[in-house]
């Protein structure tokens, strides 16, 4: 009994909805009864079920209610997970060391050493690293008078 009461409040609910709202639930129902039907009652999603998913979490903001077969935990795991790895992707084709930001800008990091110590002289960050940057970085790390002969720059 409380299961078909369940069902007629849904039901009411869903006549308050736009169609766009209901459009979206009825693909997201479908999508998760395919992947029900082809891989059985524990599924395991696959690479394009996961991104389907991580789209939706980005277009649609009512998505967790239409969400039955993964908790809605994962699918904001997935989306950072898929974050990192675009970020991560980005950084090792430059060969810098680079941090992405939140808002999808790249900064670039400058780290100088000690080489007999091993310890950290001088951190900075740039959006836009230029040779003179690094000079002036370099310079204000060691001082003029200590100022390296070469510098090697990978």
């Amino acid at each position: 009994m409380i299961k078909w009461l369940s069902i007629f409040l849904h039901s009411l609910a869903s006549l308050t909805r736009t169609r766009r709202d209901l459009a979206y639930e009825n693909l997201l129902l479908r999508q998760q009864l395919a992947v029900l039907k082809e891989k059985g009652v524990r599924p395991q999603l696959s690479a394009t079920d996961r991104s389907f998913w991580v789209l939706v979490y980005r277009v649609w903001p009512r998505w967790r209610d239409a969400l039955h077969i993964v908790k809605p935990e994962t699918v904001v795991r997935w989306h950072r997970e898929g974050f990192r790895r675009h970020w991560a992707r980005k950084c090792r084709k430059k060969g810098r060391f680079t941090v992405p930001t939140a808002t999808f800008r790249v900064l670039f990091v400058l780290v100088v050493l000690s080489h007999n110590r091993s310890e950290i002289l001088h951190t900075n960050v740039t959006e836009f690293a230029t040779a003179e940057w690094t000079v002036r970085q370099i310079l204000e790390a060691v001082g003029l008078e200590d100022a390296p002969k070469y510098l090697i720059r990978d």
